[in-house]
Parts: C-alpha cells; structure tokens; sequence
C-alpha cells in the first residue's frame, strides 16, 4: 500500500518516512535476497530484471548508452548493466527490491551523474510513470538559418533538451531531470556530428527520393526499407528505448526535414 502510493506520487518524497526507514533499515534484509540458494547452482535474483531488457536495448534515463545482458560460458551464467535504485535504497530501504525503482541504466548515468542524489528526485522524471517522449523535445538553437546543411560544421549547432508547448507536465521535473543526468551537457558534448548527419540525411529522404531509393533497392533483389537501413532505425517512436539516441534522431527529422514519424 505505501509503495502503491508513493508511486503515483499520492505520497510526497520527504522525511516524514524516516521512522519508517529506521524500523525497516532492522527487518529488511536486501542481502538474503540477491542471492538465494537453488538446486544445480546459486540463483540470482537481479534475474527477475533480465525481462525487462527484452524490449529495451538503450538506457531510459539518457537514450545513448547501451544496457544488457550478456550470457557468457555455461550453465546460463550472464553479466548484465546495472539496475539503478531511483530512490536510493539506503535511504529508502521499503523501496529496495520494488520493480518500480529498479531502472536499467548505463555507468554515465548511474555512476557518473546520478549517484545516490535523492534532492532532485521528488520532482524530476521517472522513466516509468512518466512518457519523456510526449512531454519532451530536442531542439536545435543554433544552426545554420538555410537548409542545406551539407558544408555545415557540427560545432556550429547547439541542441537543447526542452519541455514540449504541448505539455502538461510541470516544467520543474525536467530542471531536476537535467540536474541528475546532465541531458544538454552529453548531447553536446557527443552527439552533435551525429546530429548533423541526421540533418543531412534527413533532407534528402523527402517522398521522392524514398520512391527513388525503394525501386532501387527492389532491382537489387532487397526489401528492406531504405530509411531503416541509411537511419538504422525505423520512423517509429514506440521504439524509442531500441536504438541510439533515436529521440534526437527523431525530434530533428520531424522538426527541421518534415519527415512524418510514427507512434
């Protein structure tokens, strides 16, 4: 009840759990369940979350670093990426073992940036109960002001993470999103070739040009679709969490080429 509540944010993020933590902090034993004996081995319980990596390649905090499950020698042995606790479970013990605050993550985000930082977290964005997508966008704020972008240098764009016009969320969960994982700074500091070249391809993927590439690819015997194999992803946000960096891919196709994306 009181993780049910927590979670759709009925209950505040405050110290008015801190009796609770202190009476749980002495029955909880997080220990005894990360590794429960079993027959022909040890199972491990961070297994319950390999599941959750079958339809998410990408971080969900960052979108740009891999998260995964590696299966190396025998008997089903794996590493994986770290499950980062949204809420630290040293301060949040009841939180400890909750599906809900078990977010796959990569080291940037987990280790570098968010560390067990609990200040920003009442407000900001939780990649479970709130849809990043909708409420957020990638825009560029400086670029070149004509459309060709082809002897454009990726140090003359500037791209910033930014509320949607269209949002209904309060602008004060991204400030303390940016606050814990830095979205601007690494997209800057690494994504802006790769934000050129979506650029460059994205003006000439208009409709013509499509037709052009898909009469081609069909006389060379091939039916994969020109846009996924020049893109390396399909127009398609429902599979966002798939591929690298694809909300910036595809904020700025929709913004700045018109291409169309789909749901």
């Amino acid at each position: 009840m009181i993780e049910e509540k927590f979670f759709s944010r009925q209950l505040p993020l405050s110290d008015d759990f801190e009796s609770i933590n202190t009476t749980l902090r002495k029955v909880f034993n997080y220990k005894a369940f990360s590794q429960i004996p079993q027959k022909g081995g040890t199972w491990y319980a961070g297994r319950l979350m390999t599941e959750a990596l079958k339809e998410l390649k990408y971080c969900p905090y960052c979108n740009a670093d891999m998260v995964y499950v590696l299966n190396i020698g025998r008997k089903g042995k794996t590493r994986r990426c770290a499950f980062d606790h949204f809420y630290p479970e040293a301060r949040y013990p009841f939180l400890g073992l909750s599906l809900y605050n078990l977010i796959p993550s990569c080291h940037r985000c987990n280790s570098l940036f968010k560390h067990d930082d609990h200040k920003e977290l009442e407000t900001s964005f939780h990649p479970y109960l709130d849809d990043l997508d909708t409420e957020t966008q990638f825009i560029l704020v400086r670029f070149p002001s004509r459309n060709d972008y082809s002897e454009c240098r990726a140090d003359n764009l500037t791209m910033q993470f930014r509320m949607k016009k269209t949002s209904s969320a309060d602008p004060a969960q991204l400030d303390s999103y940016q606050k814990l994982f830095a979205i601007d700074i690494v997209y800057n500091s690494l994504y802006r070739e790769k934000a050129l070249q979506v650029l460059q391809l994205g003006h000439l993927l208009n409709e013509s040009y499509r037709e052009k590439l898909v009469q081609l690819f069909s006389k060379a015997g091939l039916s994969v679709d020109p846009v996924r194999l020049i893109l390396g992803m399909p127009l398609k946000r429902e599979e966002i969490n798939m591929h690298h960096v694809a909300k910036l891919k595809l904020d700025l196709l929709e913004q700045y080429c018109g291409i169309t994306i789909e749901k």
